[in-house]
């Protein structure tokens, strides 16, 4: 469990550092391209214990979710997907959707937290869902929504094509990320 909750400090609290004044700082004192090297070696360290603690953790059932509920992460994750996919493709869609990457992130981890009753899938998705709520709601209150400038339709399509691909390797592959084969 120690490997999993330090993970999640890790990454989480690397992603609380842009709401806060010591971006600004780190930038200026040395480079923008620094701090964002920085930031995703400290993002990957933390993802990694993460993954490394969920899976090294002891399976403790807390409940037993109904068995609907597998089904119900398979329907959902395409469009967890699909948002999550958003905000680094050109699509029409970010010109009306706010936080497209943290509804996904919701969306997966409130669907995966609802289909696994064990503590540590409970901690790593109760986690990044409590995270995707507080940052949408953070984001909110601290900028103005700026909608996306309009492309060519054809990019919606590259954009549904290339979540639908995604879907289908992740369920392919899930196991040799999670431990967990889909079918």
């Amino acid at each position: 469990m120690l490997l999993l909750l330090t993970g999640m400090i890790i990454f989480f609290g690397v992603h609380l550092v842009p709401s806060l004044p010591l971006k600004q700082q780190f930038i200026d004192r040395y480079s923008k391209k620094i701090y964002r090297q920085l930031f995703i070696i400290i993002a990957f360290i933390g993802l990694s214990l993460m993954i490394y603690g969920k899976i090294q953790m002891a399976f403790i059932t807390v409940w037993e979710p109904p068995y609907w509920t597998r089904h119900f992460v398979m329907a959902v994750m395409p469009l967890a997907l699909f948002f999550l996919a958003l905000p680094d493709m050109p699509n029409n869609f970010r010109r009306h959707i706010r936080h497209p990457m943290m509804i996904g992130i919701a969306i997966w981890s409130g669907a995966h937290l609802a289909a696994n009753g064990d503590l540590s899938s409970i901690l790593l998705f109760g986690g990044f869902f409590i995270y995707a709520i507080f940052s949408i709601i953070a984001v909110s209150h601290r900028e103005e929504f700026r909608p996306a400038d309009p492309v060519p339709k054809y990019r919606d399509a590259i954009a549904i094509i290339f979540i639908a691909i995604s879907y289908a390797v992740i369920f392919k592959f899930h196991h040799l990320v999670s431990g967990v084969q889909l079918v």
